[in-house]
């Protein structure tokens, strides 16, 4: 697991998007990492959202430019205690990561920066060459929409 303070390799720091399903632009599935412990289950994109925003906030990384003010307390204890417990324990190791797949699809996501109170990185899709780069967490989703669509 990362400690805090300490720089990530680029495969340890991507997140394994594996979409399950989707209904219009409702999308769920799972998240595999060399960040986490276990895989974390998303049920929208707003949900992996905030899921992953929580673990880049509880591991420090990638470190956010200004902290976010909080006005819903318990939903953020809550949301911190499931994504703490996916961080606490042994990392899951590169192979598992790599053999996860969405039913749907899979994307592989780097968040590399996160300024003003924002994402920003790069979708990419196993297999295939290239990447798509998001400034924001807004247009990662439309990145993901995009690719579903199409």
């Amino acid at each position: 697991m990362a400690e805090a303070g300490k720089s990530l390799g680029y495969n340890e720091q991507a997140l394994r998007m594996c979409i399950d399903g989707t209904d219009g632009d409702k999308v769920w599935g799972r998240v595999f990492s060399m960040r986490l412990s276990r895989p974390v289950d998303f049920v929208d994109l707003s949900d992996f959202v905030m899921k992953m925003d929580a673990m880049m906030d509880i591991q420090n990384f990638p470190q956010a430019f200004q902290r976010k003010r909080a006005f819903r307390v318990s939903a953020g204890r809550h949301r911190e205690e499931h994504i703490l417990a996916a961080t606490e324990g042994e990392a899951m190791p590169e192979a598992e990561v790599e053999a996860a797949q969405g039913s749907r699809a899979t994307l592989v996501v780097r968040v590399l920066t996160r300024q003003n109170a924002s994402w920003q990185g790069h979708v990419a899709v196993p297999g295939r060459t290239g990447v798509l780069e998001f400034s924001s967490e807004l247009g990662f989703v439309e990145i993901v929409l995009s690719m579903l669509r199409g």
